[in-house]
């Protein structure tokens, strides 16, 4: 039996429980599934996977094929009490967590838009509160983008400082000074140096 063979047994007696873990909690998506940008177009298209509620082709590893189905599951969902996450609306994962007064957020995704689609549902099914404070588990640029919009939510709409050092917890290691410090170490940490060679 050919390895892919053997992979497309292994994905056909799967007992689904892994689906079942990706289910849990389930509260909520959204009903547009494009996340604009101001200009209109597309920040992200949550539909954009659509293709894989179909079967997977023969020249696609299945078990590639079920995973994606499986990491693609999108919306809101409570995780324990009073912490939820919004998967799926890009790369990362944003927890909020209920402070009673309000929201602390980890890690608010890559995108201004992404992270005001993610704070937009939780207030929909949720109730609006504002948010207390931001947490960064590490600079990564999918963990540190969508500040802009959820470090407003602290400091107000009008403020144009999204990184007051009172309301930001870093826990980066090592720790940049500030997010805005941030932004640099992730850029780096995602960018391929090439050396020219002569």
């Amino acid at each position: 039996m050919s390895n892919l063979n053997e992979v497309r047994q292994l994905v056909a007696e799967d007992d689904r429980k892994d689906f079942d873990f990706a289910e849990r909690g389930f509260i909520a998506t959204r009903k547009d599934p494009v996340i604009p940008r101001p200009d209109g177009g597309a920040a992200f298209d949550l539909s954009a996977y659509d293709f894989l509620k179909e079967k997977a082709s023969d020249t696609v590893n299945p078990s590639l094929w079920r995973q994606a189905q499986i990491l693609t599951k999108h919306g809101l969902f409570k995780v324990a009490e009073r912490i939820y996450q919004v998967r799926g609306f890009d790369v990362s994962t944003v927890s909020f967590i209920d402070a009673g007064k309000g929201w602390i957020v980890v890690d608010p995704l890559t995108s201004v838009e992404a992270a005001r689609a993610a704070y937009d549902l939780v207030t929909e099914h949720l109730g609006k509160k504002p948010v207390l404070s931001v947490v960064y588990s590490h600079s990564h640029a999918a963990r540190i983008l969508g500040r802009r919009i959820l470090g407003r939510r602290i400091l107000g709409e009008n403020s144009g400082d999204t990184n007051s050092g009172d309301t930001i917890l870093n826990c980066a290691r090592p720790a940049p000074a500030s997010p805005t410090a941030m932004t640099p170490t992730a850029v780096r940490r995602s960018t391929v140096r090439h050396r020219r060679r002569d």
